[in-house]
């Protein structure tokens, strides 16, 4: 049998998986665990050959088991109860509480957890909020769990779990909530089924769908196995999934911040949360976002707009703009630099009047050039009217008061 995994054949695969799941697998970290597992695998399905191994996964794999399989073979599932537990505290004395207040009565709190593995995070929380929770006699609460890799997920259903798993649940509980065994404990017959426990990937677009809205996501110590654009896919997902004012929970190594600006950071002790924004108004005054991409020329307008009656957002990324409208933020107006990295002006505009929320929205865009195609451009696609760098103040606050009608 020839070599199975070259370093070529590595990166084949590790591409493929990585179209797939958004998991990035490292030469030096993981080449002998996928290694041995393809060789593991080979024996099994009766390959000889990389080669023929590959053919199987992509084109004979028709309901996708083979896949599957090898998703659960490099994933890793280390978890135990009350890890990180000064989140589940947080969630039940302050995430809750908050949430409770602002939903709608009858309205059921959903949070998700993701990857679930099996199950100690998210009945980590039913744990906690049976215990501390004041609110679970007035408001339903829904538990999700997701996870990419099948196994994970039934043996979650079962509820069965390692001394390990439970070695940091408080003694009280623990007699409370779990059946002891010959080897490991047994979750009670009533808690088992208060997680809903689904297979899904976290990329599929289609699966995270299903599940719905969420007012919590916690997804601890999955983004660090991704790269930075697949963090920032994961990250605009949870952003479409949170309903308003919803809350992310990141592992203790992991800094929304440091994926995307949507997010409002907020610490509660030692704790660090990212909070969906609800656009409101200040004094109901309209609202207009800046979009440039230099620090400078936003600190620039700042000065200008802060004597007027409007509130403002600024954006150094195009991108997170345009996320935010699609998530539920309608401004009164929209001020853009024209020259941007990763998303210029035009494609920023494109994206603003795709949205239905925007599709008429006043649209300012500042540039240095005025060349006349680039006028026509700007028309065909809507545009309201050009700022031409360098401006001064006056010139700026004159221009926004006109598109707004400001007295």
């Amino acid at each position: 049998m020839e070599a199975l995994l070259s370093e070529e054949n590595f990166y084949k695969m590790t591409d493929y998986i990585y179209r797939k799941t958004g998991i990035f697998l490292e030469l030096d970290k993981h080449f002998d665990k996928l290694s041995k597992y393809i060789e593991a695998r080979c024996k099994v399905i009766g390959a000889d050959s990389f080669r023929k191994y590959f053919y199987t996964l992509r084109f004979d794999d028709k309901d996708g088991s083979e896949f599957q399989a090898l998703v659960n073979g490099m994933t890793v599932n280390e978890t135990y109860f009350y890890r990180e537990k000064e989140q589940f505290e947080v969630l039940v004395n302050r995430i809750l509480p908050e949430l409770h207040q602002m939903k709608p009565k009858g309205q059921a709190l959903r949070i998700l957890s993701a990857p679930s593995s099996t199950g100690e995070e998210p009945y980590s929380m039913i744990l906690h909020i049976l215990e501390e929770a004041r609110i679970v006699d007035e408001r339903d609460i829904e538990v999700v769990g997701i996870d990419i890799d099948s196994t994970v997920i039934e043996k979650a259903k079962l509820g069965k779990y390692s001394d390990r798993a439970i070695h940091a649940i408080p003694p009280g509980v623990l007699a409370k909530y779990f059946k002891k065994r010959t080897l490991g404990y047994d979750l009670i017959d009533d808690l088992i089924g208060t997680v809903d426990f689904k297979l899904a990937n976290i990329f599929d677009r289609g699966d995270m769908r299903k599940l719905g809205k969420f007012d919590v996501i916690f997804s601890r110590n999955m983004l660090i196995y991704f790269d930075d654009a697949s963090r920032k896919e994961v990250a605009m997902t949870f952003y479409d999934m949170l309903n308003p004012g919803g809350y992310v929970l990141l592992g203790h190594a992991e800094y929304m911040s440091r994926i995307t600006s949507v997010f409002k950071a907020k610490k509660i002790e030692s704790t660090l949360i990212y909070q969906k924004q609800s656009f409101y108004r200040r004094n109901n005054m309209p609202l207009v976002i800046f979009v440039d991409d230099s620090e400078t020329a936003l600190a620039s307008t700042r000065m200008v707009t802060d004597s007027m009656p409007i509130t403002v957002k600024q954006y150094l990324s195009a991108v997170d703009a345009l996320n935010e409208i699609k998530g539920g933020m309608i401004p009164d107006l929209i001020i853009t630099d024209m020259n941007m990295p990763v998303m210029n002006g035009f494609e920023f505009l494109q994206g603003v009047r795709a949205h239905p929320s925007t599709a008429r929205t006043p649209v300012l865009m500042l540039t240095t050039e005025t060349r006349d195609e680039l006028k026509v451009q700007g028309k065909a696609l809507g545009l309201t009217g050009w700022v031409v760098k360098p401006f001064n103040p006056a010139q700026l606050k004159q221009a926004i008061s006109r598109v707004l009608r400001l007295a």
